[in-house]
């Protein structure tokens, strides 16, 4: 049974690896609708898998910024999650896209470009099977409930957010945000044997 399920997160790991390379190919290598635009992907570190991580848990951003990676907080987030046992999760975003300040908006209200997203992230779905759907801050889920309304989706605060407290308590109040998560995965599970 235990080879079993090592083929099939192997099989899951390999089908997120073959999507990362179609996505770099449409929006980076080719250019979306005629322009070359950055993406990226949770990278694995400290441990947690990042976009490669198989667990049939998800949690969605909006879209990456443009800070090189790790920042403080992306350092508070990734330690929260291996705290958790979520180093194997699914990490990524709706928007595929390096993008800051009023790009952000833009690229979200261009209905080709976020629906060629949306079917990315589908599809990411349809590898993972994900329990439960995390969204990372509020567009995030605003995004998600919509597109969706099945999926049994949670809120947590995004981890930038963590700027506006004093940095002895961003561990503190991340891994409360993560803790959260653990009992929305076990009541999705409970609902799931019921």
């Amino acid at each position: 049974m235990i080879g079993v399920r090592r083929m099939a997160r192997n099989n899951k790991r390999e089908r997120l690896e073959e999507l990362r390379r179609e996505i770099i190919e449409e929006f980076f290598i080719k250019g979306f609708q005629g322009k070359r635009i950055h993406v990226w992907f949770y990278p694995e570190y400290n441990g947690v898998k990042g976009y490669l991580g198989t667990q049939d848990i998800a949690f969605v951003g909006s879209n990456p910024g443009c800070s090189c990676f790790p920042t403080p907080y992306d350092k508070v987030f990734y330690k929260a999650l291996k705290y958790m046992r979520f180093e194997n999760a699914h990490l990524t975003d709706v928007l595929k896209i390096r993008a800051k300040g009023e790009k952000v908006d833009k690229y979200f209200k261009d209905r080709a470009l976020l629906d060629k997203n949306l079917e990315y992230l589908s599809r990411e779905f349809e590898i993972i099977q994900p329990k439960l759907v995390v969204a990372v801050g509020g567009r995030a889920e605003e995004i998600l409930r919509k597109k969706f309304p099945r999926m049994r989706i949670h809120r947590i605060m995004h981890y930038s957010y963590l700027r506006r407290f004093k940095k002895d308590e961003w561990y503190p109040r991340y891994r409360r945000e993560m803790e959260s998560v653990k009992r929305a995965l076990l009541e999705a599970e409970k609902d799931l044997h019921s």
